[in-house]
């Protein structure tokens, strides 16, 4: 049982999802467990002004209310904490999924990783083909992980995450590999512990195409559809890539449509055909319209 306190960011809005969360934290033995509300930005009519064009200069792109919302609460959850004394805390998002072996993996991870650690990610995606050394056990420095799903910080790193993160331009994971973590020392525990809910492709999608199945060879984390305005199967992917020798990444956003979904599976599988450096492909959910 890890000896500190772990903050599930959920939203008031949703009480059956935190209901769930809880649940599936009691069955696993997860004690300690502090829910935090955090902001539905939907909701409160929060959005950024600033645009995310790291990948496409003069796109003028902004995050919507989603990404917005996550990067709020997170960083109103890290100033609560700096007014408490604890030297580590556990954030959790609703969606984490923990495997029986749970509290061994992560103590174990706890005693490999180097004391003086800002931040342990016992949940991450996107490492494949990123600069890592290998640490101790299943504990890596990885160059550098994204997801907040599930994270240990220190309480030393919580001044360096609130002064310098006081611009909301790019979801917060992405925020924090370009401008955070840095500055930190960061880990991960590669294969990741903690997994998520509703991230995992169904078995008939991954027997789609081949270049499907090739996709999760990559490290693909999920594919979710939905429909446009007129009713269509869309998929909305958002794709990582991974170039340089210091590990730059950028995000290039697709959207596919078409009559059906084999259609659109087969347009994604052509399109990541042609992507060279292709690492990670995170397929992000979007609402209906």
């Amino acid at each position: 049982m890890i000896p500190f306190s772990t903050y599930v960011i959920h939203m008031p809005e949703s009480p059956d999802v935190l209901a769930k969360c809880l649940a599936h934290l009691k069955e696993r033995d997860w004690r300690n467990v502090r829910p935090f509300p955090g902001i539905h930005a939907e909701r409160a009519g929060l959005q950024t002004e600033h645009v995310y064009e790291v990948d496409h200069p003069g796109s003028k792109f902004r995050m919507g209310y989603k990404p917005t919302g996550i990067w709020l609460s997170h960083y109103m959850l890290w100033n609560a904490l700096s007014l408490l004394h604890d030297d580590y805390f556990c954030v959790f998002e609703t969606d984490v999924k923990l495997p029986e072996d749970c509290h061994t993996r992560v103590i174990n991870a706890l005693n490999d990783c180097p004391q003086d650690f800002d931040v342990l990610y016992i949940g991450s995606c996107c490492c494949q083909g990123r600069p890592q050394s290998h640490v101790k056990g299943e504990v890596f420095e990885v160059r550098y992980p994204l997801c907040t799903h599930a994270i240990i910080w220190a309480r030393k790193a919580l001044p360096t995450l609130i002064q310098t993160l006081r611009r909301c331009w790019a979801p917060i994971d992405i925020q924090l590999a370009f401008e955070v973590l840095p500055h930190l020392k960061a880990y991960a525990v590669l294969p990741r512990i903690i997994e998520q809910h509703d991230t995992i492709i169904p078995p008939l999608i991954m027997n789609a195409t081949e270049n499907i199945a090739s996709l999760l060879k990559q490290g693909c984390k999920a594919i979710t559809f939905t429909l446009s305005p007129k009713g269509n199967p869309v998929i909305v992917a958002e794709q990582i890539v991974v170039t340089g020798p210091d590990a730059n990444f950028t995000r290039i956003a697709h959207q596919f449509e078409g009559n059906d979904f084999a259609t659109c599976l087969n347009q994604l599988a052509q399109n990541v055909q042609h992507v060279g450096e292709l690492k990670t492909m995170i397929v992000l959910p979007m609402k209906r319209n």
